[in-house]
């Protein structure tokens, strides 16, 4: 039997309209970035982006896209080096400047020249300094891979971009973070898991308030930062209502960074397989529940009740 021909798909593909492209693509939630430059005359240039992702691990790489309609083009074409900032939600005003045409946007903007000797904003959620790896002709853009040399990171909440307009995650913290309501925290530090011993009984931290803008001592972040740790939220993974309570209960992932300082007799740090499980007070099933998400990095949200709820997955 002779091979049959392989029909080709691009002669036969329909024209794509730019405008329906444009506006299907925008149904895809990016986060915001800034990528910077030296150019050839000494001065920073810079642009806004959403095009911009990892793209491998070892060694580590990431890609960001650059217009060739972008003022700040010719920079980018002839660099060597470039840096890549993911903005918080506080800096959408920094984010318009940059997507302006304005002549000098870095003039009331906070930033530095970081190792690579492209400008870095220190106030921004990460900056990924790069030396370019390779560079691709990509029809109306350019597309940098970059090679990352230093890295700089925060705890904060990320400004987030889709169908054309910023959204601000941070009115999930504003949502729940009402009096009445109860938050807890699942936080890891490496491989182990915090957990605090209240009389023999381990317990996740809990408070009536995240204290992200102002760490008051009754707050989670200002009560785990009294017993010497320094932690940062990332996001709800369990919202509950409980017999007896009016308020809603939620417990958010988070990090702490490791410290070479005593602990405080209450601090525990065990790793999944030292959990006595017996000794838990509380949310047995929800810390079994992360250790097996964890494995898979499939992270799910529960609403419910604190007996009976439904886990929300992405898709």
């Amino acid at each position: 039997m002779s091979a049959q021909p392989i029909p080709s798909v691009a002669s036969s593909t329909p024209v794509i309209d730019p405008k329906v492209f444009r506006a299907a693509a925008g149904n895809f939630v990016t986060g915001v970035t800034i990528a910077t430059t030296m150019g050839t005359d000494g001065q920073p240039r810079g642009v806004t982006v959403n095009s911009f992702t990892t793209v491998s691990l070892d060694p580590p790489l990431v890609l960001v896209c650059v217009g060739r309609s972008s003022r700040s083009f010719a920079a980018f074409d002839g660099a060597e080096a470039f840096a890549i900032n993911v903005l918080a939600s506080d800096q959408r005003q920094l984010s318009a400047t940059f997507a302006s045409k304005a002549e000098d946007k870095f003039a009331d903007a906070n930033w530095e020249k970081g190792r690579s000797g492209s400008p870095v904003f220190p106030d921004s959620l990460a900056s990924f300094e790069c030396v370019l790896h390779e560079k691709v002709d990509a029809g109306d853009h350019i597309v940098l891979i970059g090679r990352v040399i230093d890295i700089h990171r925060a705890s904060g909440t990320p400004l987030g971009y889709f169908s054309g307009n910023y959204i601000d995650f941070a009115m999930q913290r504003e949502t729940v973070d009402t009096p009445g309501h109860c938050f807890g925290g699942l936080f890891h530090c490496g491989e182990e898991l915090l957990f605090i011993d209240q009389d023999g009984k381990l317990a996740l931290p809990f408070a009536t308030s995240l204290g992200e803008e102002q760490r008051e001592s009754d707050s989670l972040l200002g009560k785990l930062e009294a017993l010497g740790l320094s932690a940062r939220l990332s996001f709800v993974y369990s919202v509950f209502t409980e017999e007896g309570r009016d308020g809603l209960s939620a417990i958010y992932l988070g990090e702490i960074e490791p410290t070479a300082q005593p602990r405080h007799p209450s601090v525990r740090l065990l790793k999944p397989e030292d959990i006595p499980f017996e000794q838990l007070s509380r949310f047995s099933g929800l810390i079994r529940r992360y250790i097996r998400e964890r494995d898979t990095d499939q992270f799910g949200l529960y609403v419910g009740t604190a007996i009976k709820g439904t886990i929300h997955r992405a898709r």
